[in-house]
Order: structure tokens, then sequence, then C-alpha cells
């Protein structure tokens, strides 16, 4: 019993003293960029990583025109004028943090339809300035209604839902239309992108659980983050990666992209608006001129199926007279021409659905 607990006090130091060598490796790994690209791919981890270490650095954000917001993470800074983001495109928010040059009161307009349009950065319309939008052309396009960008960079299906809930419906849409990148589907199974933001999961009565709200204010993840294992940040990712690889991470986007966008409908309709989802194509699914649906199509097919919506891609038409060497057009963000295409085609689709009036 003396040997044994003699011994105690060396195999405590020997356990410390390996924990302490794993960490500090983990620590070198994850610093060195070829490592970390390797086991980073799609996980909240590496985003949180990547944050933190330009923060750190003081490196100013791409997104300085973000404010950060307890509910859904981020969102666009209200009353700027002008401002200049990367690539000489000007930024114009109002009071409420719109994308918009004037004010817009809640509650329905005096005349014409509302059409709320939620997305990420292809409807924000990053790299474009404020009347090169889809969202600013389709409203000139239909001089007698109102069309409302509320897309933000960066957001998934799950932060689009909670803007609904929490501020589009407020402006009493007739129409909501969501813009659907298929890459979005991922940001659903992250709980730290650009920054913190909320999570759903589903339940085993496939109910959405949200999780992660509120979300910490920066100086509170920062302030966290040097007690961060960093050896259980490696282990995450590289798990993440395996997934990723192994088809894993693909199968479960889906499944809770779909009860968010089920969500998204359902509660569009229940507001007594018309819910409007349009496949928009990105970069090389814009040199994609085959006539069968991608794997993202197919996708937001089964789900409009079950929701009975019809499905509406832009790929088709948007990938007609796209040079593949242009990069301009396939690498990045739409340039103000596929914009403009995109627009009149939601205009084409909305008079389909009969959620805008024909002209005669």
């Amino acid at each position: 019993m003396t040997h044994t607990r003699r011994e105690a006090p060396f195999v405590i130091l020997f356990i410390v003293l390996l924990i302490a060598v794993l960490e500090a490796g983990a620590r070198l790994a994850i610093s060195y960029p070829p490592v970390f690209r390797r086991v980073a791919r799609q996980s909240s981890t590496a985003w949180r990583l990547e944050w933190a270490t330009r923060h750190r650095r003081l490196v100013p954000s791409r997104y300085a025109f973000d404010a950060y917001h307890p509910t859904r993470g981020w969102t666009l800074k209200a009353g700027l004028s002008s401002y200049a983001m990367p690539g000489g495109s000007r930024l114009t928010t109002n009071s409420r943090g719109l994308r918009s040059e004037v004010e817009i009161p809640y509650g329905h307009p005096a005349q014409g339809k509302r059409i709320a349009v939620l997305g990420d950065s292809f409807t924000f319309g990053e790299e474009v300035s404020d009347r090169e939008t889809y969202s600013f052309v389709l409203d000139a396009l239909l001089p007698q209604d109102e069309v409302l960008n509320f897309g933000v960079h960066g957001y998934g299906l799950d932060q689009m839902l909670l803007y609904l809930r929490e501020e589009v419906l407020q402006y009493h849409p007739d129409v909501v239309l969501l813009g659907y990148v298929d890459e979005d589907i991922y940001r659903d199974l992250l709980s730290f992108r650009d920054y913190a933001k909320p999570r759903f999961r589903l339940l085993a009565d496939q109910s959405l659980c949200l999780e992660n709200v509120p979300v910490p204010p920066p100086e509170v993840w920062l302030s966290r983050e040097i007690y961060y294992p960093r050896a259980l940040d490696l282990l995450v990712m590289a798990w993440e990666a395996r997934k990723w690889r192994n088809g894993a991470t693909r199968l479960e986007a889906e499944e809770i992209s779909a009860a968010l966008l089920a969500e998204v409908v359902r509660a569009t309709r229940a507001a007594g608006a018309l819910p409007v989802v349009v496949y928009l194509p990105v970069e090389a699914e814009l040199t994609d001129h085959s006539a069968a649906l991608n794997r993202g199509e197919r996708f937001l097919s089964s789900v409009c199926s079950r929701e009975g919506l019809r499905l509406h891609s832009l790929r088709a038409d948007l990938s007609r007279g796209i040079d593949p060497g242009d990069r301009r057009a396939t690498h990045g963000h739409w340039p103000a021409a596929i914009h403009a295409r995109a627009a009149a085609l939601m205009r084409d689709i909305l008079r389909e659905e009969e959620a805008i009036e024909t002209a005669p």
C-alpha cells in the first residue's frame, strides 16, 4: 500500500505531462496551414478557430458592415450610407438593417403586393452595389409592387427561418421568396461560421429544437477561446472531415434542412403569404447545361413535392450564354449582369405562381 501511494504522484505527473505534450502538439499542428486545411472542411471548430485567430491578430474583417445579433449571430448594421465594400461596390441599409435606400414601415403597403426575399450572400448581393442586386432589379420590373431584400451573407436556412419569424413577417408580405443556394444546407449543421450562430436539432418526433440562443457576444467568445483544448478541436475537425469524405455530412444536412424548409413554408402560409422557393445556381453550376436535375435540385425538388410547391430553378436559363472561362461569373458571387437576368426570370416565376398581376 505504501509503495502504491508513493507511485501515485508520479502517475499523476505522467498523465499531466502527457496531456500537456498532446495539447502542445495539437496547437502546433493546427497552427500549420497544410494540416489545418486538410482537417478543417465544413466544421464549426474550424470556423471558430479562423475567427479567433483573425481577431487576436486584429485583422480587419471582410464583413465590417456586420452587427452582433443575439438570436441570429450577426446581421447587417443599420444606417449605412453608401458604405464601401471590397471590390468597389456600395452598401446602403435603412434604420432596420435592410439593404434599402428607403425606410419601410411594418405592416402591409397601401397598394400593390409586397414581396419579401430571403437568402444568403447571393441574395444580399455581395460584390455588387445596392441597385445591382436581383431584389432591386426585380422591384424595378414590378413598379406596382414592392420587393424587400432580407438577404444576409453567410446565413443558413436556420437563420433565415429565425429572420422570417422575428422580423420579415412583421412587414405583412404577400409573397416570401427564398433564394436557395445548395451550399447553405451545410451551414445548418454549424454552431459557428462567420461568427457564432444558432442551430436547430431535429428531435425524434421530427420537431425542431433551437440551441445556442442567446448567442454570446464576441468579447465573451474571445475570453473563452484560450481555454478550449486544441487536442479536442483537432479530433473534432478530423472526425468532421471523415464524415464529409464518406457522404455522411450531406445526408445529415439534407435531413435538418428539409425540416427547416418545411417550417419556412408553414410559417409563411400561416401568415397568409405565398411561399416561393427558387434554386440559385452558383459557380460551376452556371456552366452545367445538363437537362437532368443536379443533386441540389433533386433534394429541393423532393422538399417542394412534399410541401406542395413547384420547383423553380434558374440553372438552365442562367447557364445559357455563360462562358466557362468567365471567372467573374463562375468563381465567387454573381456579377451585376447575372443579377439582372435572375430578376427577369423571377418576375416570370411570380407570374407563373399568380403571385403578381400579369401584364396585359
